[in-house]
């Protein structure tokens, strides 16, 4: 039951985690389908315009951005329950804001269409000689549909009307058009209704929404394309993860075949010098940021300025997608012993003091007094009474070096050029490669979890007392 609860714990944080970082991939700025999309030309007739949306619009589909983005929303009144439909995100955006300062969706609404209405008509006009008037009201009505602002609005109309009333032939069609616009947003502005913005209304959605489709993708593992290369974002995440696995893997290696005599002798010995000398060592070591001490490792020991360029620098092999395990070992040998080390002695350092004051505490127990006077050895002592009590403090650091080495990885990985997750995710970041990004940091979450999930299933088994 106690492991049934945690398993339960565990999917709730996931599931808790998959809502918070859903919910940071819809803020971020700018619009991923016009990063796939070729730009679009100034002005190119009604058909192509017309391609041009359809092509949005598959394009978004595949993304799953033409579906609501919950399964409900708390929104005021005076927002629809359709307006998630309107394409591009640009114009919905600005609709968004236009509702939120007015408050009259109806009027909102018409307002939209009449734009509209008015580029279509645009699109259709013959260039006969003026693809530059042409181009010029193409960019004012376009930036009419992602205008937010009354005094932008206002200003671009009234220079529309101004470019329009030079051609004869536009404003016989467009002038029209533009005047009803105008005489649309009077009237938004005029009858405002803010209040509704302050009057709460739910809306359901249903389960066919961005979120349901997001988490359907991610169990699935298609978690997306890349927006800088186009390749899926599964095979980008799986390369990363082989290198910063060996690399955490490695340095977990070393904490646990390091810590574990030097955290026991210094448990028994805790007032020989050698003992203090060593702990405080390891106390320094902690104290230095593993930021600073890889730079200091990369000027000493990788340049022959200090003639101690014993190992490789900056990682720069050129390793095949689909090599095997012992060839990525066999490229990153030279490479991986400064970034092991970066990652390991602050860990080390954490994991040696929490079992020195483990181990120092289960030595004065009674049971402990009890096996001396009995005779035994003190190496029985140590291993079959002491350690096996000393446990639970070797359990939980196991537990939070997890997303330590995680975390410690990004810098490591960013200083030494490695291509792990770490990096990636950086990149990811710098570069605007928002679906790498945030599957990511998803795949960093559930190793954590895992991480703690271990630790659950070792705290039981090395005390079946232990309860939820």
């Amino acid at each position: 039951m106690y492991l049934l609860r945690r398993l339960v714990l565990s999917l709730f944080t996931l599931w808790v985690l998959s809502m918070l970082v859903y919910g940071l991939s819809t803020l971020v700025p700018g619009d991923p389908v016009l990063r796939f999309l070729p730009e679009n030309p100034t002005h190119g007739g009604l058909q192509q315009m017309e391609r041009a949306e359809q092509q949005y619009r598959r394009l978004a589909a595949s993304l799953g951005l033409d579906k609501p983005p919950f399964y409900f929303s708390i929104r005021p009144a005076a927002w629809p329950d359709t307006l998630w439909r309107i394409q591009p995100l640009t114009r919905r955006r600005a609709l968004d804001h236009l509702t939120g300062r007015y408050g009259n969706w109806p009027l909102v609404q018409e307002w939209y269409r009449d734009l509209r209405v008015l580029e279509r008509a645009l699109a259709a006009m013959p260039a006969d000689g003026r693809k530059l008037l042409l181009d010029e009201t193409q960019r004012l009505v376009t930036s009419l549909t992602i205008a937010d602002n009354p005094l932008i609005i206002r200003t671009t109309l009234r220079q529309l009307g101004e470019v329009v009333a030079s051609d004869s032939t536009l404003s016989r069609t467009l002038s029209p058009l533009i005047e009803a616009a105008g005489l649309t947003f009077a009237r938004l502005e005029d009858q405002a209704t803010p209040a509704r913005c302050y009057v709460p209304d739910f809306k359901w959605y249903g389960f066919d929404n961005r979120y349901q489709w997001w988490m359907g993708q991610l169990l699935s593992g298609e978690m997306g394309i890349s927006l800088l290369d186009s390749r899926p974002v599964r095979d980008k995440l799986s390369d990363a993860l082989v290198w910063t696995l060996m690399l955490n893997l490695l340095s977990l290696a070393l904490v646990w075949l390091l810590g574990i005599p030097l955290g026991l002798w210094t448990g028994r010995k805790a007032r020989h010098p050698i003992a203090r000398a060593v702990t405080a060592a390891l106390d320094l070591l902690y104290s230095m940021p593993s930021m600073w001490v890889a730079m200091l490792l990369l000027v000493f020991f990788t340049t022959p300025m200090f003639g101690m360029d014993w190992f490789e620098g900056i990682w720069l092999s050129d390793v095949p997608v689909h090599a095997s395990i012992g060839e990525r070992l066999a490229a990153m040998s030279h490479h991986m012993v400064l970034p092991v080390i970066c990652l390991t002695y602050p860990v080390l350092a954490f994991f040696v003091r929490q079992l020195k004051q483990g181990m120092a505490h289960a030595l004065q127990q009674e049971y402990v007094r009890a096996a001396r006077a009995r005779g035994l050895s003190e190496r029985a002592i140590v291993w079959r009474h002491a350690f096996r009590n000393a446990l639970f403090p070797l359990i939980t650091i196991a537990g939070q070096m997890v997303p330590r080495l995680f975390a410690g990885s990004v810098i490591i990985e960013t200083i030494f050029n490695i291509p792990g997750i770490g990096r990636l995710i950086y990149d990811s970041i710098l570069r605007q490669d928002w679906p790498v990004a945030f599957a990511g940091v998803m795949i960093t979450a559930v190793l954590t979890i895992l991480g703690y999930l271990l630790t659950d299933f070792l705290y039981h088994r090395a005390d079946p007392r232990v309860r939820f």
